[in-house]
């Protein structure tokens, strides 16, 4: 016999699934987005998605990005829908980032305002300043720049009590 589950608990069961570092939403004072779009093509979607969910919102970047991946072309699909972007680095074994010198340069040859700041936890501080309260704080361009910000920015969140 084959397992044959109604539908809807199959439906009921995938609304529920999370992936840390896929769109993963952590409540507060600015909202905080975690996604790894670490290529042209996540970034389009990620941008689709965030333009979607928060239309009205302003939202703001942190962003690393890897040596070999194409920057620009990452940093041109989120331009559109960032008032301003916070780069910086990451530290992970055999993996090369970008200088965020480099990142920057691009970041403004866009058009966008833009901070350089090479720890990725003072970044992570950095941007969280620069937020109003309702704003929406997008960290993405590498899974190691997400790693890293991740457990602050849900130290953050149960700090103050919320759950988005």
């Amino acid at each position: 016999r084959a397992l044959a589950p109604p539908v809807e608990a199959v439906e009921r069961g995938l609304a529920r699934v999370a992936m840390p570092g896929r769109m993963e939403i952590v409540a507060g004072e600015p909202t905080v987005v975690l996604d790894i779009a670490h290529n042209v093509e996540k970034a389009e979607h990620l941008a689709a998605a965030l333009r979607e969910r928060y239309p009205e919102r302003r939202m703001r970047a942190l962003v690393a990005i890897g040596e070999g991946k194409d920057a620009h072309a990452i940093l041109e699909a989120l331009v559109p829908i960032v008032s301003s972007i916070v780069v910086t680095s990451f530290h992970a074994e055999g993996r090369t980032p970008l200088p965020p010198v480099v990142l920057a340069e691009l970041a403004q040859r866009l058009g966008v305002p833009v901070a350089t700041v090479d720890d990725p936890g003072d970044a992570f501080t950095l941007a969280c300043e620069r937020c109003a309260p309702d704003d929406v704080l997008v960290v993405t361009g590498s899974t190691f720049v997400v790693a890293a910000i991740r457990d602050r920015a849900l130290a953050r969140e149960a700090d103050a009590g919320v759950r988005g």
